[in-house]
């Protein structure tokens, strides 16, 4: 199996657990309106300490988690820079 293929039996999997797990809660996840982020994903906000007025690049973004945990500590603007890997 290739990586591309390993990625979607991997998503694919995730999909139905979480559906399995949260039900009609699950609602939107196939389609991108929601995921779920693990614990050590929040770290690197928390870590930033006061992050209020400050601009910040968070450089290893997608789908834009800690950038929106920054924004939410009071980010002036924070940045999400995407660049996919080939």
């Amino acid at each position: 199996m290739g990586d591309a293929a390993a990625r979607r039996d991997a998503a694919d999997r995730f999909r139905a657990h979480a559906a399995a797990r949260f039900g009609d809660d699950a609602a939107g996840f196939a389609e991108g309106q929601w995921w779920v982020q693990n614990a050590a994903a929040a770290l690197p906000a928390r870590l930033f300490g006061d992050v209020a007025g400050k601009t910040i690049a968070d450089l290893c973004a997608a789908p834009g988690g800690k950038t929106a945990q920054l924004a939410h500590a009071g980010a002036a603007s924070p940045r999400s820079i995407v660049r996919p890997i080939a």
